[in-house]
């Protein structure tokens, strides 16, 4: 998404997660991946642990409350959107007033 998905205006996304124990590789390489500055067309990184949570639900509720842009778009650990879909779901959301969509412009089964 951050090198190879097209944005219709700034991009910052943010990894949400949640575990019951520390990940010292990953949570180092994650930290990396936030700290640099070498994304395309100013693109921000952000990850965020949310040592409270144990749902989906609580880690999205945590991301809200961080991002600061009026559009939010939420993809799954599981979702591989296409180089175009972001600016057709933006597209979309324009012209129907929608806030808040979950999930990729059209799926495919990976």
């Amino acid at each position: 998404i951050m090198r190879e998905v097209e944005a219709p205006g700034p991009l910052e996304v943010f990894v949400v997660y949640n575990t019951p124990k520390d990940l010292p590789e990953i949570e180092a390489r994650l930290k990396e991946l936030e700290l640099s500055d070498n994304w395309p067309e100013g693109r921000r990184f952000r990850v965020m642990r949310v040592h409270e949570s144990k749902s989906k639900a609580a880690n999205l509720n945590a991301a809200l409350r961080a991002v600061q842009d009026p559009y939010v778009v939420i993809y799954d650990a599981d979702h591989h959107p296409d180089r175009d879909s972001l600016l057709l779901l933006w597209e979309k959301m324009l012209r129907t007033g929608v806030d808040c969509v979950q999930g990729s412009y059209y799926m495919r089964n990976m």
